[in-house]
């Protein structure tokens, strides 16, 4: 997961950034950017309003025809499937916005996030923590425009299980709010470069 002493790696890293913050209003305003991130994933809720809107169509037709009690059924699940994933990401994102002013206390100013890529894995050093992880650590690494979420095993996963026990969180960030557009552009390319040669979910 981890290599023994992360503040020796010898390798030039492939790619580093670094994100300074100045005060504690910046980092406040570039955290609740992310937390907006969090909100669009309640598009789930979408899909759950139209089947639930197929459902009641339906009703009628269910118990008439054998077509109409397949298409009900999955109706319900998706309904059921798309509510349950709504309210999980509008509780996380309420949770995130949360927690934004109490890191914002405990930092001190000015201070720097780094994030440095190798061949085989991740150095960074963030609000949340700092550590060298391999990058089979990750679930996922998703590419927004406000910045890039790096997403821990799931913790029934051996890796994952360790991950949350040690580091006590389930991803971390990498705003682009103080990075230049440039910056931003070829961050955005080498990451979704090496999604496609490390990622696979």
């Amino acid at each position: 997961m981890n290599k023994n002493n992360f503040s020796e790696i010898a390798e030039i890293p492939l790619l580093e950034t670094q994100i300074n913050v100045t005060n504690k209003e910046q980092y406040i305003l570039m955290m609740e950017a992310i937390a907006l991130t969090s909100f669009k994933k309640s598009k789930y809720i979408f899909p759950a309003i139209f089947f639930a809107i197929l459902f009641m169509l339906t009703w009628n037709l269910a118990y008439n025809t054998t077509l109409g009690q397949i298409v009900m059924t999955v109706s319900i699940a998706v309904f059921v499937i798309s509510t349950v994933m709504s309210i999980k990401f509008l509780l996380e994102r309420l949770s995130f916005i949360k927690s934004i002013p109490k890191k914002a206390e405990k930092l001190q100013y000015p201070t720097s996030f780094v994030y440095q890529f190798y061949k085989d894995g991740i150095y960074t050093k963030n609000v949340d923590l700092e550590s060298f992880f391999n990058y089979n650590s990750f679930q996922s690494i998703g590419v927004y425009k406000e910045g890039i979420q790096f997403l821990f095993r799931f913790k029934n996963s051996s890796i994952g299980s360790k991950l949350y026990t040690t580091y006590k969180v389930g991803s971390f960030w990498m705003p682009f709010s103080s990075l230049g557009e440039k910056e931003v552009q070829e961050v955005i390319v080498f990451i979704k470069e090496l999604k496609e040669v490390h990622i696979h979910n």
